[in-house]
């Protein structure tokens, strides 16, 4: 269900849903004209090796598994890329994976 304000919010914790632990409510906040990307990315505690960097076509938020991506990126300029190359590869030391 997606609602837009705190009335409709409300309104679907009244009506339409039953919270406990064993159905929780998941929250996410979209992005108006956001970019999503994926990363592909492996590493041997020494090297990270980026793979690609995949620009999804649909906007933010539409499921992965629904999605459609462009191999490479489309929009995203060299600039932009090489920021989420240095990003990755700081992540893949720091989570040791």
């Amino acid at each position: 269900e997606i609602v837009y304000d705190e009335a409709d919010l409300r309104r679907y914790f009244q009506t339409a849903v039953s919270v406990s632990n064993d159905a929780p409510v998941l929250l996410d906040h979209f992005l108006d004209d956001a970019v999503e990307v994926d990363v592909d990315a492996i590493c041997d505690g020494e090297m990270v090796l980026i793979g690609g960097i995949m620009e999804h076509i649909e906007q933010a938020g539409v499921h992965s598994g629904d999605s459609a991506c462009s191999l490479p990126a489309y929009t995203l300029s060299q600039e932009i890329q090489d920021v989420m190359r240095q990003q990755v590869q700081k992540l893949a030391f720091e989570l040791q994976v």
